[in-house]
């Protein structure tokens, strides 16, 4: 799977977001300020995957985010890793998303990303060398309703060293 994922995990939102309650955004953090730190779900993440019955696809990310979780961090691989995601988010050079928490660990990885509903007609770029060495393991993807009423898809994508 290559950066075609994140464009499937954003496309899937489409679906989803008429069917679930919205949940008001949070300011999120400037990207180079999110990336790095300790890896933070917004409450659009947390809020959607606490509805009971949980949502499918929060039953298959829960478990892969604690594992994610579980591992200590190796900050020297962590610092290769973590801007090859970041490039990978952008289309054709320019941001694009909204990154609110990027984090790699030993062997795993996991960003959450934001993006308008206006302008989800995007394919990010991408990243070979990412590709090379990571695959991804799942995600989950929400809605968000801005205070303002602008809305927004929320996504967590997780990896794994190949």
């Amino acid at each position: 799977m290559g950066h075609g994922f994140a464009f499937w995990c954003v496309a899937a939102a489409i679906s989803i977001a008429a069917a679930a309650a919205p949940t008001l955004a949070e300011p999120g953090p400037r990207p180079s300020a999110a990336i790095g730190k300790p890896f933070q779900l917004s409450p659009a993440i947390t809020e959607f995957c606490a509805v009971k019955p949980p949502a499918m696809m929060c039953e298959a990310f829960e478990p892969q985010l604690k594992e994610f979780l579980a591992e200590t961090r190796d900050p020297q691989w962590a610092a290769q890793v973590e801007p090859l995601i970041a490039k990978s988010m952008l289309v054709k050079g320019r941001s694009w998303a909204e990154i609110r928490s990027l984090e790699c660990r030993r062997t795993r990885c996991a960003l959450e990303y934001a993006v308008s509903t206006d302008d989800l007609n995007h394919d990010a770029d991408g990243n070979q060398e990412l590709d090379r060495l990571m695959e991804p393991t799942g995600g989950v993807v929400v809605p968000e309703v801005s205070p303002g009423g602008g809305g927004k898809i929320v996504s967590v994508l997780l990896w794994r060293k190949r």
